[in-house]
């Protein structure tokens, strides 16, 4: 990236600690290890300083020196005097690395009660600590766009600073490439913290509302709809944190409830959001994929169970039909999930019979079709239709109304559709125009039959 003149070594120093500091919080982040990312990233943003500093007063005395011991001591009062220095003439630069260092010092410097919060899985009997955070995904690509933006931002920062001193030589047209890199980060921006805040809105207020929620520990009193909200709200809301004591007590709740319902409509609600929370369980315990083929599942079976009621009470005349296609996109999952993908296909049709554009039913069934004709099927014919019908549904999935997170995983389906099947994909099927002159029973001469 760049060419260093002679002599000219604090430089190198500090960038190679700011480059090593953001690779190492990148590392982190990835691990779902946090603290130890934000002060990785406070230490590059220190490093920064200190290495723009540098491209102006060369003289290493300013850095440290070499105490009578005979080791080197940094200069302790230079930190204050370097970022006084950027302040004074760079303030553009400087009030946004104090804005990221002020806002880690405030939460992340010091232990928190705030912090806790994600490393730990509670229930009313036993409290396990985690090795790894529990931030979802969605905070994560936050923070990965925020170390991306700082990079830039601070290599923006030396080559502003090197127009004076010219100390360092950028390569490879560092500047346009730079800039480049500023207008896709702008694009992400809206996309990313719009996501982020549906996802978790702030993390102290949906862990304060999982905990009111864990405090009912029985439905008597509750109207239907109480009953229905509790159900939604801390389903999802264990869902988003990873806690799988929220997904248990809704589960545990509805074992001593005897539901009757005076509308037809809260009760295919209520059983479709119960099916929801039995999926979830699944998924809890069966993510490392242990006894993942166990031929009792208790779980599959009671959202398969809980989906069929909800089916069975819809409300045909005055329901919502995207409730209704929601039941069978996800009657459809748990079927192919078991092995019965003809039923599964059959359900998925169904959904998109109501809502042709259903993107849930057209991503599963693109899927389906595509793992079959990768795994199951040895006719070619066969294999050519089944991957064009998954390419196909797999766009108009793509083109329908998606979350960010789920857009992702369509562009991966679709790219993966492009790599192992592209033999399919351009290989043309070759049907005879007719048929009316082959015979019943009609000897094969080659073989001899």
């Amino acid at each position: 990236m760049l060419r260093l003149f002679p002599r000219f070594k604090s430089f190198s120093n500090f960038i190679s600690q700011f480059s090593n500091g953001f690779c190492l919080a990148v590392l982190s982040i990835i691990r779902r290890h946090i603290i130890q990312a934000n002060m990785m990233i406070r230490q590059s943003l220190e490093s920064s300083i200190l290495a723009c500093y540098s491209l102006v007063h060369v003289e290493e005395s300013k850095f440290g020196r070499i105490n009578e011991k005979g080791c080197l001591e940094p200069n302790k009062k230079l930190y204050k005097i370097a970022y006084e220095w950027i302040e004074f003439n760079y303030p553009q630069f400087s009030s946004e690395i104090k804005r990221q260092k002020d806002s880690i010092n405030e939460l992340f410097s010091h232990s928190n009660i705030v912090i806790t919060q994600t490393n730990i899985i509670e229930d009313e009997k036993k409290i396990l600590a985690l090795v790894f955070d529990s931030y979802p995904d969605s905070y994560i690509k936050v923070i990965l766009w925020t170390i991306s933006n700082n990079i830039n931002s601070i290599l923006k920062m030396y080559l502003e600073i090197n127009k004076i001193s010219n100390k360092v030589t950028f390569k490879d047209n560092l500047e346009n490439k730079l800039n480049s890199l500023f207008v896709d980060l702008n694009k992400l921006k809206p996309v990313l913290l719009k996501e982020a805040s549906r996802r978790i809105k702030t993390l102290s207020n949906i862990l304060q509302k999982y905990y009111e929620l864990m405090k009912t520990t029985s439905f008597n009193g509750l109207s239907e709809e109480e009953i229905l909200l509790f159900i939604v709200n801390l389903t999802e809301i264990s869902y988003v944190l990873q806690k799988i004591e929220g997904t248990n007590r809704v589960l545990e709740l509805n074992k001593n409830y005897n539901p009757i319902f005076k509308l037809n409509s809260n009760k295919s609600f209520y059983y479709y959001n119960l099916s929801v929370a039995w999926s979830d369980a699944y998924k809890f315990k069966y993510n490392e994929r242990v006894d993942l083929w166990s031929w009792v599942q208790e779980e599959l079976e009671n959202e398969i169970y809980c989906l069929r009621v909800s089916l069975n009470s819809f409300d045909y005349k005055v329901g919502d039909k995207t409730l209704l296609a929601q039941i069978y996109t996800n009657l459809g999952n748990a079927f192919n999930t078991v092995g019965r993908f003809i039923e599964a296909l059959d359900n998925w049709d169904k959904a998109l019979k109501i809502i042709p554009n259903f993107s849930m039913a057209l991503a599963n069934k693109s899927r389906c079709l595509f793992y079959h004709a990768s795994h199951s099927l040895y006719d070619e014919g066969h294999k050519i239709i089944f991957v064009r019908c998954a390419y196909e549904l797999c766009k108009q999935a793509l083109a329908g109304k998606v979350t960010e997170e789920a857009k992702e995983g369509l562009l991966r389906e679709i790219d993966q559709i492009e790599k192992i099947g592209s033999k399919f994909l351009k290989e043309e099927l070759k049907f005879k125009d007719s048929f009316d002159d082959f015979k019943e029973g009609e000897k094969n001469t080659d073989s001899g039959v």
